[in-house]
């Protein structure tokens, strides 16, 4: 019987190095606790973070299904810039981050994070207002200039969030906010979404982003993202080429 196997990996980096003949961006990872496991430390950490109680109760198990790996990456916003952590999710092909307008008296999550403000920006780009509206997350569309490590994407069309109606979702998100890797069909801020501006940009030759994952979970070394291609030290015999079944998202077909 087939199954279907939706890919959904999470990624922190702190330093990055760069191969410079071959254009391949590798960047450490650092694993953190999920809340699953801060949970099961501690129970009475939900209420420490006051978290409401959400019905029925396979809902926090999709939640900590979802967070139960997460790795982030710290990124410059704008000039100067504006540091924030994001999390590389292959569902989502936007990026987002919130934004100084959103009100911390109406969203008390905005208040645990990083908040972008355009005004202090001088790389800011106006653009004609378009209103982002997805999953909960409402916005504006922005423009400005990205940095992770010496990897500079200038300018991004992005979504600067103002206002978060799924709290319980991104509560326990320990990042800021999120860069897609996902297909740009799916987009909803620009069809030059990051992965796809790299390689338009010639940031990076090769439309191939690949991950290693650490197996130990005693260490918060959780491996490297490189993008642009792979790491042969971490490939044993040969890769393996499988369609995706349907291009929307990384999804493969598995016999077993």
């Amino acid at each position: 019987m087939k199954n279907k196997l939706m890919f959904l990996i999470f990624f922190y980096y702190v330093f990055c190095t760069i191969a410079e003949e071959t254009n391949i961006y590798s960047m450490p990872l650092i694993r953190r606790k999920s809340p699953l496991q801060m949970l099961i430390k501690d129970p009475h950490y939900m209420k420490k973070i006051n978290i409401q109680k959400v019905h029925p109760m396979n809902e926090n198990i999709t939640l900590f299904k979802y967070m139960d790996s997460e790795y982030y990456a710290e990124i410059l916003v704008g000039k100067p810039g504006q540091k924030f952590t994001v999390i590389f999710d292959t569902t989502w092909s936007d990026m987002w981050i919130p934004s100084k307008l959103c009100s911390k008296d109406i969203y008390p999550i905005c208040g645990k994070k990083h908040l972008y403000d355009q005004d202090i920006s001088s790389s800011h780009k106006f653009i004609d207002p378009t209103p982002f509206n997805v999953d909960g997350l409402v916005g504006n569309l922005t423009c400005d200039t990205i940095v992770l490590g010496h990897l500079n994407v200038t300018d991004l069309i992005f979504a600067e969030i103002t206002g978060i109606s799924n709290l319980m979702k991104y509560q326990l998100m320990h990042a800021d906010g999120i860069i897609g890797l996902g297909y740009n069909t799916n987009a909803r801020t620009t069809n030059n979404t990051f992965f796809y501006k790299l390689l338009d940009d010639k940031k990076i030759l090769n439309p191939i982003f690949s991950v290693y994952m650490n197996r130990d979970t005693t260490t918060p070394k959780g491996g490297t993202i490189f993008l642009g291609g792979i790491e042969p030290k971490h490939i044993k015999g040969e890769i393996t080429y499988v369609p995706v079944t349907q291009k929307n998202y990384w999804q493969i077909e598995m016999n077993q």
